[in-house]
């Protein structure tokens, strides 16, 4: 790789007020807002999907007898015998 092309490499300058007029577009931009409902109806589907996963996950763990262990639980396989 020769150094020269780099030496060659001549300078951009931007526009004039080009910063200015990226603010003032930053500013111009309108944000979105969702309507308070939609806000709401949110909330309580995710608080709802929550309560239902709890109250499943303590069910199952109720239900479970205390000697099987979490590998036999998500089906893994309690020794290393696809190693061999």
């Amino acid at each position: 790789m020769n150094i020269d092309y780099l030496n060659k490499i001549q300078k951009v300058d931007a526009p004039p007020y080009l910063f200015t007029r990226i603010q003032q577009k930053i500013k111009d931009s309108q944000s979105v807002v969702l309507p308070k409902k939609i806000v709401w109806a949110i909330g309580l589907l995710c608080s709802v999907i929550l309560c239902v996963n709890i109250s499943v996950v303590l069910y199952a763990a109720e239900s479970i007898n205390t000697t099987v262990t979490m590998s036999q639980i998500i089906e893994l396989m309690p020794n290393n015998s696809f190693y061999r």
